[in-house]
């Protein structure tokens, strides 16, 4: 693939042939017999580590990297998938593809997907970011935290995928003020719902990724609670699952030296991910993961026996919440607290235990 993306189901895809699909308004057939929805292709996001797998493949095995697909070729390929799935002539298959192509394009979905217009904020804080000097970095940065912490309408105006390009590359930068005032700038961009697809498409998550893993500990900190924000979309949740944020965010939970505002942040991101059916299974593989939350949840927070509950809705969770004595906990909670709510949530997770379970449950 030249162009790798990835869909909220998923599923990684090349670009140029998805593109063709929204373009011609056309839901190809997947190789399980289903259809991909059409409304799930507005939700491409840049697979950089399939991206990166394939070049050093290519490299090291001395073949030219995928050239990127002409968007003619991708189209008339998916043409041609047309006419063979619909079984339409081609007179038919032009009209459609030509009546497709003008409702794809109309104002509505173009102002779903372009930017705002660039201001001169943006410009300025842009020319900043892109300076060579690191004073002036965090000069533009700052400004940036700063205007985006109190209005939604600077957040909503500077979201534009070319301030996401400039700050993207900042979130590993090797100086440690650089690395907080940009993890901490999309924490504040993110606060927008309509922001959040456009940031996840900029290709922000796998450095936010990458900061949670080896940043400075405060970065490390911004960077879950931006993970936090993004997964509030539930569309993106899958996709950032996929690119790996449970195991730093697990990591977090359970490092002794995290605040008790990042312990609950990174906490919270879990629980948004466990949403999607897909990543239940991550987190009840990832090393630790459940004994961790399993002792955060001990401890007093709420929020994770939220995480608790979602995962008693797979048999992947069930089965590890059961491998670690997750009813024995869940009784000591609940006989260690009065709170009703905690009891309730308790009694949630026993009851997706038991009905998955039921022979290991009654053991317990």
């Amino acid at each position: 693939m030249s162009d790798p993306v990835i869909l909220p189901s998923g599923l990684t895809f090349d670009r140029p042939y998805l593109q063709a699909c929204l373009d011609l308004r056309y839901s190809p057939t997947l190789s399980d017999g289903s259809r991909l929805p059409i409304n799930t292709l507005n939700s491409m996001i840049p697979n950089l580590a399939i991206k990166s797998t394939i070049d050093r493949w290519c490299d090291s095995s001395a073949i030219q990297r995928p050239q990127i697909v002409d968007p003619d070729h991708a189209r008339g390929f998916v043409r041609k998938l047309m006419g063979c799935s619909n079984g339409l002539s081609d007179s038919d298959r032009l009209h459609y593809s030509t009546t497709a192509s003008v409702t794809s394009s109309s104002p509505s979905s173009v102002d779903e997907t372009l930017t705002l217009e660039s201001t001169a904020l943006e410009e300025e804080i842009v020319a900043k970011l892109r300076d060579a000097r690191i004073s002036m970095q965090e000069e533009g940065l700052v400004q940036l935290r700063t205007v985006t912490r109190e209005s939604p309408e600077k957040r909503i105006s500077l979201c534009t995928p070319r301030l996401l390009s400039a700050v993207r590359p900042m979130l590993l930068s090797r100086y440690s003020t650089v690395q907080i005032h940009s993890s901490a700038s999309l924490v504040n961009l993110s606060l927008e719902p309509r922001n959040r697809p456009r940031i996840v498409r900029s290709g922000a998550v796998p450095p936010l990724i990458d900061a949670m893993r080896c940043g400075n500990p405060e970065a490390e900190e911004h960077a879950a609670a931006a993970v936090f924000g993004l997964s509030a979309d539930e569309s993106g949740r899958a996709a950032i699952g996929v690119l790996g944020a449970i195991e730093p965010l697990v990591r977090l939970v359970g490092r002794p030296g995290t605040t008790e505002r990042g312990r609950r942040d990174a906490v919270h991101a879990l629980h948004q991910l466990a949403l999607a059916e897909t990543n239940r299974a991550k987190i009840a593989r990832c090393p630790g993961a459940v004994r961790t939350v399993l002792d955060v949840a001990r401890d007093g927070e709420p929020t994770a026996l939220m995480v608790l509950c979602a995962l008693a809705g797979s048999a992947d969770g069930v089965a590890a919440l059961m491998d670690h004595n997750a009813v024995e906990v869940l009784i000591g909670i609940m006989d260690g607290c009065d709170d009703v709510c905690v009891k309730e949530r308790c009694v949630g997770v026993m009851y997706g235990l038991s009905r998955w379970s039921v022979l290991r449950f009654r053991g317990r």
